[in-house]
C-alpha cells in the first residue's frame, strides 16, 4: 500500500509539473503573441505615417504601396483601409488632371504651329508686318517656343529698315525743294547786290 501510495504521489507530482510547464508555455506564447501584435501595430502605424507623407508630396504610387502593406498586415485597420482608398482616388484624379494638361499643351502646340506656318508664308512673300503678328500670336499661345523670338526680331529689323527708307524718301523732295529755295534766294540777293552797285556808280 505504501508503494502504491508513493507511486500515486509521484504521478501526481509529475502531472502537476507537466501542467505547470503547459501553463508556462501558454503564458510565453501569449506574451509572444502580444508582442507580435504590438510590433505589427507599430509597423502599421509607421506604414500609414510614411504613406501619408508620400501622398502629401504627390508620390501617389509609393503611398498606395505603403498603405497596401499596412492593410495586408492589419486587414481590419480602418485607418489603413481609408487612407488606401483616399490615395487611390487622389492618384486617379491626378492622372486625369495630367491628361487634361497634356491635351491642352498639345492643343496649344498645334495652334502655335498653325500661326507659325502662316507667319513663314507671309514672311516669304514680303508681308513682314503680318508675319510679325502671326509670330506674336504663336508665342502667346505657346510661350515655350522661345525660338520664335529670333524670327520676330528679324521681322522687326526689316520693318524698321523699311520705315527708315520710307522716311528718307519722303524727306528727299523736301530737302531738294529747300536747296532750290536757298539757290533762288541766293540769286535774288546777288541780283539786289548788283543793282545796288549800279546805283552807287551812277
Amino acid at each position: 500500500l505504501e508503494t502504491q501510495g508513493g507511486v500515486r504521489g509521484m504521478e501526481k507530482l509529475k502531472i502537476e509539473r507537466e501542467s505547470r510547464m503547459v501553463r508556462d508555455r501558454e503564458a510565453q506564447l501569449l506574451e509572444l503573441k502580444t508582442q507580435k501584435d504590438v510590433d505589427r501595430s507599430n509597423r502599421v502605424t509607421d506604414l500609414v505615417k510614411r504613406g501619408g507623407a508620400a501622398m502629401r508630396q504627390g508620390r501617389y504610387e509609393e503611398a498606395i504601396s505603403l498603405f497596401e502593406e499596412a492593410v495586408k498586415d492589419e486587414p481590419y485597420s480602418e485607418e489603413a483601409r481609408s487612407r488606401l482608398k483616399q490615395a487611390e482616388q487622389e492618384y486617379l484624379d491626378w492622372k486625369k488632371t495630367l491628361r487634361q494638361v497634356e491635351e491642352e499643351e498639345q492643343k496649344k502646340s498645334r495652334e502655335a504651329e498653325f500661326h507659325e506656318r502662316l507667319a513663314e508664308e507671309k514672311f516669304s512673300v514680303g508681308d513682314f508686318a503680318r508675319a510679325l503678328e502671326e509670330w506674336k500670336t504663336a508665342l502667346s499661345v505657346n510661350p515655350r517656343r522661345s525660338d520664335i523670338v529670333e524670327k520676330m526680331q528679324k521681322a522687326e529689323r526689316i520693318l524698321r529698315d523699311r520705315e527708315e527708307q520710307e522716311r528718307k524718301k519722303k524727306e528727299e523732295p523736301l530737302e531738294k525743294e529747300k536747296a532750290e529755295q536757298r539757290k533762288r534766294e541766293e540769286k535774288e540777293r546777288e541780283k539786289e547786290h548788283r543793282i545796288e552797285k549800279l546805283f552807287e556808280r551812277g
